[in-house]
């Protein structure tokens, strides 16, 4: 269509230069003495139009020749540019593949190409800041060789060099070029296992920074390293708000990191104090339950705070009975077993219940060994030595907990001295000695 509007705008303009100039009868006379020339009118206005585009012709031909040094010299910039460019972006895809040498020196002839291209003239504004950002990139890359190779003072020249590119970069990135940087940095530090200063470059961050996803996963890491399992369980909560982990995953990192804080209370007051600490979702858990119940057995905290979290951890496993494993299985009945009074033969308040929870749990799962033996534990704390003595009598031949099975040949070697059968009971203890 365009074309056709080209055509007819042409043809156009014929029929109007012949309607205007075919009657045209002017003249035009030239005077140069001694002699003169007559032209028409139409032929001179062509001749002054050819003149004119030809002078215009020509003064663009002599400025091409006149800018063509410059043209040179920017062509060889934008070539030099062009090399370097891709000897960054190689550089950075064999330090991706673990080349690690071959990238180191990429990425400095790269740099040392970008340096001489800083000293050419008359580079625009935006061009500075490209090649600032060419460098940055390639010391990066330089700094992540270095630290893979472990040349820490290669590493410590290359964050020397950031610091001397700042200034070459807008206001409106420096500062987020030296929050990268910071981060960089406090990574590098956690690979060299050096927490302490990963965790105090991380405090140098910008506020909008510091709450970032990858800073968050960075402390975590740090405050593991150092053992600081209350900050690192307040780090991961924020890091499982922002969407960081799976739900799984996010799950086992909280009980891992409620276990870990829970360990290392040292005093029934720093046990108490941090399970204060941790929310209802993870105190809800039954290992971080059972974990608790356990240290404070340790610590010789208050009874019936030890026999709160059992009871709560008991009913989960009833409820849900695949959830813990066989270890935690038996870690739950030797805690529950330690957590009872002593009663020495007579009922004691607060066991029938117990002794009613070990029956009904046995006959649902009959085939379950330390059940059966935590029932007959229970019938012989409570006196019912008949239904203890077959209980245990079975339960000993099917245990492999040694700790169950000695205390199951304790009871059963208590029972027989109970009936003065020297032998039986000999034999009892001889087999938990062994267990």
């Amino acid at each position: 269509m365009r074309v056709v509007l080209w055509i007819i705008a042409l043809f156009a303009l014929a029929v109007a230069a012949a309607l205007g100039l075919g009657h045209n009868h002017g003249m035009v006379t030239v005077f140069w003495p001694p002699y003169r020339a007559d032209v028409s009118l139409t032929l001179a206005v062509l001749l002054a139009l050819a003149a004119a585009v030809l002078i215009h012709f020509a003064w663009i031909g002599v400025q091409g020749l006149t800018r063509l040094p410059q043209r040179s010299r920017r062509w060889r910039f934008e070539r030099r540019l062009q090399v370097s460019q891709q000897w960054a972006m190689q550089a950075l895809f064999h330090a991706l593949g673990g080349r690690f040498v071959r990238a180191d020196a990429l990425a400095q002839r790269s740099l040392d190409a970008l340096n001489d291209l800083m000293d050419a003239p008359e580079l625009s504004p935006n061009e500075v800041q490209w090649l600032a950002q060419l460098r940055w990139l390639n010391s990066w890359t330089q700094g992540e060789c270095k630290q893979s190779l472990r040349d820490l003072p290669g590493r410590n020249r290359v964050i020397e060099a950031w610091q001397r590119m700042n200034d070459m970069h807008p206001p409106m990135q420096r500062n987020e070029i030296q929050d990268a940087e910071t981060l960089i940095q406090a990574r590098w530090a956690l690979d060299a296992r050096e927490a302490r200063i990963a965790l105090n470059l991380l405090e140098q961050l910008s506020r909008g920074a510091s709450h970032r996803a990858l800073t968050l996963r960075l402390k975590l890491k740090a405050f593991r390293a150092l053992g600081m399992h209350d900050q690192a369980l307040r780090t991961a909560r924020a890091l499982a708000k922002h969407g960081g982990f799976s739900i799984e995953a996010s799950q086992r990192m909280m009980q891992s990191l409620a276990l870990a804080s829970l360990r290392h209370g040292q005093e029934p007051t720093d046990l108490l104090e941090a399970w204060k600490q941790l929310d209802s979702r993870e105190q809800r858990m039954p290992l971080v339950g059972l974990q608790a119940a356990e240290r404070g057995l340790q610590v010789k905290a208050s009874r019936e705070w030890v026999m709160d979290r059992l009871n709560a951890v008991w009913l989960h496993w009833m409820e849900h009975f695949d959830d813990l494993d066989d270890e935690w299985q038996e870690r739950l009945l030797l805690a529950v077993l330690e957590a009872m009074p002593q009663s020495n033969g007579a009922p004691v308040s607060g066991q029938v219940n117990w002794l009613e929870r070990a029956e009904q749990a046995h006959l649902r799962h009959p085939r379950h060994a330390g059940l059966l033996a935590f029932y007959g534990l229970m019938c012989q704390k409570q006196a019912l030595w008949g239904k203890a003595q077959s209980t245990l009598d079975d339960a000993t031949r099917r245990l492999t907990n040694p700790k169950l099975k000695r205390l199951a040949h304790v009871a059963l070697a208590t029972l027989a001295e109970s009936r003065n059968d020297a032998n039986t009971a000999l034999k009892h203890w001889r087999s938990a000695a062994q267990s």
